[in-house]
């Protein structure tokens, strides 16, 4: 639903061009379901470095059209960690981090080594992509429908996981019941994603908002502190929210996935069914900008609902 694209920095450093940068203008983000790798961490300096190496005199109009570029590019960008440095170009070096990490695809000029994961801009541009080989690896697929079962939600949601950075499970009505564990088998199958593959960065922050409409606080609070800890793989950390809905205010109802590189709606819930034999699925949809932004400020940079006790933090053992 978000994935992550690997960009050639020297690629990138001729989008100061309009006319090679028009067929990807709007096509990075997460309105679209694109995000952009920053591989390796200097990804920004290596693009300006080879601006420079392309037009050696410089051109101030083209450099601040670049500058504007990168802005964009870079707002909500997936951060890795540098690697393979004895390899003498970006594109081998980033051949060599998919094998290890993978990302969704690799953007070049150029596929000397016919890499299925590397898509060539004549490719994309000429209008050939749909009969290539590597056309998947380009395409977003359509927004999933899957059973309501812990390993396929967590795996329609693992390429947005694996590269994220904060990850905030916001159900109002998670129930952290290990009898009837379609609450804590979803959270945990996700947990183990999230924490699997940080890119040789820091563990990604995690978080879960519940509700205290309906069952009140102390008894969200005794379940969770009893049972979280059990489905925390080792080393990671969850911040538990509980809130309570302000008079006239938002009410605490939606579903969602919400993460620093963009968010993922779920019509029915994050639990998966306790039916045998079920037949149920849900619907997942991709948050636009504007929805994520709005989300995400209500539930973490600008809450619009009250907390109805002092957040806590629980780890693996904990009690």
């Amino acid at each position: 639903m978000i994935y992550e694209y690997a960009l050639d920095p020297e690629m990138v450093a001729s989008w100061h061009d309009r006319k090679k940068y028009a067929f990807f203008a709007g096509r990075f983000g997460m309105d679209d379901g694109r995000v952009v790798s920053g591989y390796p961490k200097k990804w920004r300096q290596m693009v300006r470095k080879a601006f420079f190496d392309q037009i050696p005199g410089g051109d101030p109009n083209a450099e601040m059209r670049l500058n504007a570029l990168l802005d964009t590019l870079c707002e909500k960008m997936v951060k890795r960690n540098n690697s393979f440095p004895d390899l003498p170009s970006w594109l081998e070096k980033a051949e060599y981090e998919h094998a290890v990490r993978p990302f969704r695809s690799v953007l070049s000029n150029k596929n000397p080594r016919s890499k299925p994961f590397v898509v060539t801009t004549d490719e994309v541009t000429g209008g050939t992509i749909a009969e290539s080989k590597n056309a998947d690896h380009w395409i977003i697929p359509p927004a999933p429908s899957p059973p309501r079962d812990a390993s396929e939600f967590a795996q329609a949601v693992a390429p947005m996981l694996r590269c994220c950075q904060h990850a905030v499970f916001v159900d109002p009505y998670f129930d952290p019941d290990p009898y009837r564990p379609r609450f804590l088998n979803t959270l945990r199958e996700m947990l183990v994603i999230l924490w699997s593959q940080n890119h040789g960065m820091e563990l990604p922050q995690a978080e879960l908002h519940i509700s205290a409409d309906k069952k009140g606080e102390n008894e969200i609070l005794r379940k969770c502190r009893a049972h979280l800890p059990d489905i925390i793989p080792l080393g990671g950390k969850i911040r538990v929210v509980i809130w309570k809905s302000r008079a006239c205010g938002e009410q605490l109802h939606n579903r969602y996935l919400l993460t620093d590189i963009g968010s993922v709606g779920f019509c029915a819930g994050l639990d998966e069914t306790d039916q045998a034999g079920h037949d149920e699925s849900d619907d997942l949809f991709r948050l636009s900008s504007h929805q994520h932004t709005k989300r995400w400020g209500q539930y973490v940079s600008a809450p619009a609902f009250e907390e109805a006790c002092p957040p806590i933090e629980l780890s693996a053992g904990s009690s």
